[in-house]
């Protein structure tokens, strides 16, 4: 193997000017070499990407969504804030070590991630992910004991993805055991528990399962690449996105057929994650390129939102 690839610094071609390598180094060619992109701003939104702000910002949605469906109406603004809080710190955390811990793998195939382009420090990654689980816990105190165990165990499922399971046939474990703790979280923070709420884990699970799927498709060559044996690599990646799809289409028949209320919202959600699995079913099957399969990914985060919406405004009602 060549000495570039076992040190993980690709080049990276710079239109005519020169080679950039994947850690953010110019190698000038002749007297034409640009400089290395410079500036707060530039870092910044390095930091920024750190914190992978579209599934932490769907993630704050949906605990708020899943917060004023279950109180049936604005809870009010401080708890609304908390739990927002809660969710973003501890996903941010979870999304900051997970590019800590593929930093080998994203030198290879993601160069223009922040911690290969140079856009941030190692120091300042793990200063970012402390910030950001101190936030997590200090709204999780402030929501409560149990919020905060449900804080705890949500960032728990998330880390130990990242630093344990991610590159084993295991990886759908921490999906599958941490994110129904979602939207029973959300729930407990503005009223009490009734005993049909935890039929919400089961029927999360099937979700969490989905995507996993649903985020490992895109990457599936690349960590087949680097030597990672996920589940998508054990069962194939055509029966992977058979079971992504069957896994978010059988929840959705299961809450269609348990769901006491067939109000007007709950018919529209459910319409919704249909039209959505409808459409990321299509795209697998047609078209599985990776451009597809990513923008699935945000099709089957917006499903099951909905499958989930649906199910607690029955709930509620």
């Amino acid at each position: 193997m060549p000495p570039a690839l076992r040190a993980g610094m690709i080049p990276e071609r710079n239109s005519s000017s020169g080679v950039r390598c994947a850690v953010g180094e110019q190698v000038a060619v002749g007297q034409n070499a640009a400089a290395v992109p410079s500036g707060w701003r530039w870092r910044a939104g390095g930091y920024l990407r750190l914190l992978h702000p579209f599934p932490v910002a769907m993630n704050g949605v949906a605990a708020a969504a899943f917060a004023l469906l279950a109180h049936r109406g604005w809870p009010g603004t401080a708890r609304v804030a908390l739990i927002v809080a809660a969710i973003v710190g501890s996903q941010a955390a979870v999304g900051v070590v997970n590019d800590l811990r593929d930093r080998d793998l994203d030198a290879i195939a993601k160069p223009s991630k922040p911690l290969i382009a140079g856009r941030a420090s190692v120091a300042g990654a793990y200063v970012l992910g402390a910030l950001a689980l101190v936030v997590a816990l200090v709204a999780g105190v402030a929501l409560g004991v149990r919020s905060l165990a449900l804080v705890v165990a949500m960032t728990a499922a998330g880390l130990v993805y990242d630093l344990w399971l991610k590159r084993t046939a295991f990886s759908a474990l921490p999906y599958v055991l941490g994110l129904p703790i979602l939207p029973i979280w959300a729930w407990i923070c503005v009223r009490g528990a009734p005993p049909r709420l935890w039929f919400t884990y089961p029927l999360g699970v099937l979700i969490g399962f989905g995507l996993h799927l649903a985020n490992a498709l895109p990457d599936a060559e690349r960590d087949a690449e680097g030597g990672i044996r996920g589940i998508v690599q054990v069962v194939g990646k055509r029966t992977a996105r058979a079971l992504c799809i069957g896994s978010f289409a059988l929840t959705l028949g299961v809450v269609a057929a348990l769901v006491r209320s067939h109000g007007g919202m709950v018919v529209v959600l459910i319409a919704c994650a249909a039209v959505l699995i409808a459409v990321a079913a299509i795209g697998a099957a047609v078209r599985p390129t990776v451009a597809v399969l990513q923008r699935n990914w945000g099709l089957l985060i917006g499903c099951a939102m909905c499958i989930a919406a649906a199910w607690l405004r029955s709930l509620s009602s």
